[in-house]
């Protein structure tokens, strides 16, 4: 009668092992178009014109090409070709404390996802007991085997097992599963936001340096005009009131160099703390001159860019973990069995070690059904 229980049991899971109630998740579609509203009207960026501007720019004068449907590299800092940059996002992604973090949530969501699968699997357990006992001399008859000290030893295994009938289990491996894509996803965003910050940072500089330059440039012209108006005026070329202008663009230019230092040593302490270090420690200065335009630019549908963004990916999975908690209700609500056998293994020892017995247990076997 057990065995056919327990095959009728058997059966049972088996028919219902595919099935699985709840919701299931689905990926919305993305948009039809598969180009720009634009597309076609320029492949190529417009170069500086003039001689002037082409000679201010520099060898950032590039004309740079457009490529329709290329993915950005992992390491899109390095089209810059500035090895200061490199070494700098390499040392951020080695000590930033908020990626450390981020890994470690990940490996967290991970060991969930694993302890959740466990419950598709048998549970067992099993326990030892060894006692030491005396029989009283009083009150006790004289044993057998005339020894009043043995020892007992228990040995207990315990062996249960819930059918995942409706798939709830299932479904509680599918959420935890969800929430450690969303995990990754939120590792992705850590990435991509702490080195774009380096390099944006790493632009600012630059730009803040070659501002700084300019106008310490600016200001050492004035003073020269400055003294030259002064000598104009000693021989009455120049009026008091020319040279007064000339003073008072002078210190507007000279004003404005203290809020340009200012903003240069915030950049400094704004990279040092997304790489991880202190104030003080010694960092790269970067300038214009250092940085190089990537010459090809790829281009992407916004509906692409829009799937690849990790806020994105992250809000789906953690709505797929919803849809998959939907199912765990769902199956808790309806009946469900349990299997659980355990065996019972007694052995007596006597002192003297001549006389002794086993006593092994049947076992229990008890099945289970609740709502």
């Amino acid at each position: 009668m057990m065995r056919k229980n327990l095959m009728l049991c058997a059966a049972t899971a088996l028919a219902l092992g595919g099935c699985a109630v709840g919701p299931d998740f689905k990926k919305p579609a993305p948009p039809a178009p598969t180009a720009y509203g634009q597309a076609g009207k320029g492949s190529t960026t417009q170069p500086v014109s003039g001689s002037a501007d082409a000679a201010a720019a520099g060898p950032q004068s590039v004309v740079q090409v457009f490529r329709p449907g290329q993915d950005i590299p992992a390491q899109w800092w390095a089209l810059f070709h500035s090895p200061d940059l490199d070494r700098l996002v390499r040392r951020a992604l080695d000590q930033n404390p908020s990626l450390e973090s981020a890994r470690d949530a990940l490996a967290a969501a991970n060991e969930n996802r694993l302890a959740q699968q466990s419950a598709l699997y048998p549970s067992i357990s099993g326990s030892f007991n060894p006692t030491r006992q005396k029989t009283s001399r009083t009150y006790s008859p004289v044993p057998n085997n005339n020894s009043w000290l043995y020892t007992v030893h228990t040995a207990q295994l315990n062996i249960s097992y819930v059918p995942d009938l409706w798939g709830g289990v299932r479904r509680g491996v599918e959420a935890a599963k969800a929430l450690r894509d969303a995990q990754r996803d939120q590792l992705q965003a850590v990435y991509l936001t702490l080195t774009s910050s380096i390099v944006q940072a790493a632009i600012d500089q630059a730009a803040l340096n070659a501002q700084f330059q300019a106008t310490q440039s600016l200001v050492a012209l004035q003073r020269t005009l400055l003294a030259s108006a002064e000598r104009q005026e000693q021989v009455g070329q120049f009026s008091r009131n020319d040279v007064a202008m000339q003073r008072a663009s002078l210190a507007q230019n000279e004003a404005s160099l203290a809020p340009l230092q200012k903003q240069l040593e915030q950049q400094k302490h704004l990279i040092a703390a997304l790489v991880g270090d202190a104030p003080d420690a010694p960092e790269p200065t970067f300038t214009l001159e250092s940085l190089s335009l990537p010459v090809e630019l790829p281009v992407s549908l916004p509906a692409r860019l829009v799937e690849q963004r990790p806020d994105i990916r992250t809000a789906a999975a953690n709505w797929h973990a919803a849809c998959a908690q939907v199912g765990v209700a769902v199956a808790n609500r309806l009946q469900c069995a349990a299997w659980r056998d355990s065996g019972v293994c007694c052995r007596i020892h006597c002192a003297d070690g001549h006389a002794g017995f086993r006593a092994v247990d049947s076992g229990r076997h008890d099945h289970t059904a609740s709502v």
